[in-house]
C-alpha cells in the first residue's frame, strides 16, 4: 500500500511518538529476548500470562497492509520459531498467536505486532472464547460470493507484484476447473455476454488471448460454452468460416463493450498497417489512457512489472507512441498502483459491511 505525502507525514508524526519506537531505539527500558535488523521481541509489561512476548518489526508500522512483504515473511518465520522457544523454555504445551489489526479488532498500539501467549489447560484466559450470534443467512450469503470472488484475485494480483524468492510472476497461476470457472464466469457480466453472443468467435480467441487460455487451461471449452449458452458448439471448421468479423459485432446484435475487455488484450506488437481512420473516427475523443491501461491486462503487466520494457515498446510500436505520447510512464505506473491499492481497501470496506 503505497501512502500519499499528506499521510506520510502523519505515520512520522506518529513514530516520534510511538513508545514501542522508543523501546526499539533504547530510550525505554524493556526485557527484550531477540533481535535482529528487522525485527525484535520483547516482554509485554501487562502480560495475559507469564512469558507473553510481543514480536513487533523495528521499522514503524501502523497495520499489516503497511509492511512490506519480504519483512512480514521474515516477521512470520521468527515468530514460529518463538512459539516453539516459548513452549520448551516455559514448559506449557501450547501457545496463543494472534494479531489484532486495527482498532476494530482490538489494536491498542499504533505500532503493529504479533502477540505470543503461552497456553495452559484452566489457565483462566477467556479472551478466545466467542459466544454464537445468529448471522442473517442472506448477507452472509453474500459475505462468501464476495469474499470467494475477491479473496483469490486480491491474492494473485499480490503474487503478482510481490514474486515470492526465486519464483517467477508468471508461475503463480490458477488452475480453474469447471464449477470454479463457471462461477467467475456468472460474476463477470461482460465476459458471460461474450460468450452468450458469439461462442464460437470467444472460442476462437482464448488461444491468442493469455489471461482467456490460463482461465480454460484446464478445462473442456466446448462444455463450458454448452453449459452456458445451452447449445452445443458449432464444429471447428464452420466456427473459422461463419465467427464474425469485428465490423460484424454491431450487425450480430453484439455491443462492443462485451468484447471490449477480451480485444483490448491482444498482443501489443500487433499493429493494423491496413487501418483507414474515417471522418467519424478522427471526430471521436481521445482514448482515456486509464481506461485503456484498465481493458488491457498485458499492457497493464507491463507498465506494473517492466516499465523500462514498455518504454521500449513505445518507441517501437507506431501505435503505442501515438497512445502514449505526452505521458509520463513512471507516474502513470504510480497512478495505476494507488488506484489498485485504492479499490482493495474499498473492498475490504464493502466486505466488513457486509460482515456487521
Amino acid at each position: 500500500m503505497q501512502l500519499s505525502e499528506d499521510q506520510q507525514k502523519a505515520l512520522e508524526a506518529q513514530k516520534e511518538q510511538c513508545p514501542f519506537c522508543k523501546i526499539i531505539k533504547g530510550e525505554i527500558p524493556s526485557k527484550k529476548v531477540y533481535e535482529d535488523d528487522l525485527i525484535i521481541a520483547v516482554l509485554d509489561i501487562n502480560p495475559a500470562l507469564k512469558g507473553h512476548i510481543l514480536v513487533m518489526p523495528k521499522e514503524h508500522y501502523p497495520i499489516m497492509p503497511l509492511i512490506p512483504p519480504e519483512t512480514f515473511e521474515h516477521l512470520a518465520i521468527k515468530t514460529k520459531q518463538l512459539s516453539k522457544a516459548v513452549k520448551d523454555g516455559a514448559l506449557v504445551f501450547g501457545t496463543n498467536i494472534f494479531i489484532a489489526n486495527g482498532a476494530a479488532a482490538g489494536q491498542q498500539s499504533q505500532h503493529f505486532m504479533l502477540h505470543i501467549i503461552p497456553r495452559e489447560e484452566e489457565d483462566s484466559i477467556s479472551i478466545f472464547d466467542y459466544e454464537k450470534v445468529d448471522v442473517d443467512k442472506a448477507k452472509e450469503d453474500e459475505a462468501f460470493k464476495i469474499l470467494s470472488h475477491n479473496i483469490p484475485k486480491m491474492l494473485r494480483d499480490v503474487c503478482k507484484r510481490f514474486p515470492m524468492q526465486g519464483q517467477e510472476a508468471q508461475q503463480q497461476k490458477v488452475a480453474y476447473g469447471k464449477e470454479e470457472l463457471l462461477k467467475v464466469i456468472e460474476m463477470n457480466p461482460q465476459l458471460k455476454e461474450a460468450i452468450m453472443k458469439n461462442p464460437a468467435q470467444f472460442k476462437q480467441m482464448i488461444p491468442s488471448n493469455p489471461q482467456l487460455k490460463q482461465l480454460f487451461e484446464k478445462v473442456d471449452v466446448d462444455d463450458i460454452i454448452e453449459t452456458i449458452t445451452g447449445k452445443k458448439i458449432t464444429n471447428g471448421i464452420d466456427a473459422e468460416f461463419n465467427a464474425p468479423q469485428p465490423d460484424q459485432i454491431q450487425q450480430e446484435g453484439m455491443t462492443n463493450d462485451a468484447f471490449s475487455a477480451i480485444q483490448k488484450a491482444v498482443d501489443i506488437n500487433q499493429t493494423d498497417d491496413d487501418e483507414k481512420e474515417t471522418e467519424d473516427d478522427e471526430q471521436e475523443d481521445e482514448p482515456n489512457i486509464l481506461e485503456v491501461i484498465e481493458g488491457n491486462p498485458k499492457l497493464k503487466t507491463l507498465l506494473i512489472k517492466e516499465p523500462e520494457a514498455l518504454k521500449q515498446k513505445i518507441e517501437e510500436v507506431p501505435k503505442l507512441k501515438e497512445l502514449f505520447e505526452g505521458i509520463n510512464i513512471d507516474e502513470l505506473r504510480e497512478e495505476i498502483l494507488k488506484k489498485e491499492d485504492e479499490e482493495i481497501d474499498n473492498k475490504e470496506e464493502d466486505i466488513s459491511d457486509l460482515l456487521k
